[in-house]
């Protein structure tokens, strides 16, 4: 009997194993629905909105920021004062910061901010050189509005959706509107 339930059990686990289900692993870098695609050959390790719980941080190094986590990418490392404290990113640089998303009572962990000085790193064909009249031109072609940040013309905002792309000054934001329903003070 024993023999019987063997031989019948080895093809099982070999469908099981090879014939079943998908082989292609879940996409990676997706934020929520709605949130902006992800860009063609973008060397970001996270995506705005993607959902970072259980993401091991151990090799990022973490900036001081208050009511959120903020890393730097990895290969990046936090500039410091005399004393080894007040951890803060260095001029060539890529962070995320993490809260919970879409409110800030929602609990969880995502990416609501991304920071960008690191000239090799493109978005949408863009980087931290390209021009204005670039940026404003990709990001009306994907139906952002476009406007010049108020009191600052050297930089420009993309929102739609509350999603939001800032550019200028050899810096690049991408940030999603997070609501704070339950009034909560950081």
């Amino acid at each position: 009997m024993k023999r019987r339930i063997f031989a019948l059990l080895i093809p099982v686990l070999c469908f099981g194993l090879l014939g079943c289900g998908s082989t292609a692993s879940p996409p990676a870098h997706e934020g929520v629905p709605g949130a902006p695609p992800w860009p063609e050959d973008c060397p970001l390790e996270f995506w705005i909105t993607e959902n970072v719980e259980g993401v091991d941080w151990s090799g990022h190094d973490e900036l001081a920021v208050f009511g959120a986590q903020e890393y730097l990418g990895l290969g990046y490392r936090a500039l410091t004062d005399e004393g080894g404290w007040n951890p803060r990113a260095p001029d060539v640089s890529v962070s995320y910061t993490v809260t919970p998303y879409p409110d800030y009572s929602s609990g969880g962990q995502f990416v609501t901010l991304i920071r960008i000085t690191d000239p090799a790193v493109a978005v949408y064909g863009l980087t931290v050189n390209s021009s204005l009249e670039e940026w404003d031109a990709v990001m009306r072609e994907m139906g952002y509005k476009v406007s010049r940040v108020e009191n600052i013309s050297t930089r420009h905002q993309a929102d739609k959706d509350g999603f939001f792309f800032i550019y200028g000054d050899g810096i690049i934001f991408i940030s999603a509107e997070v609501s704070n329903e339950q009034g909560i003070v950081f």
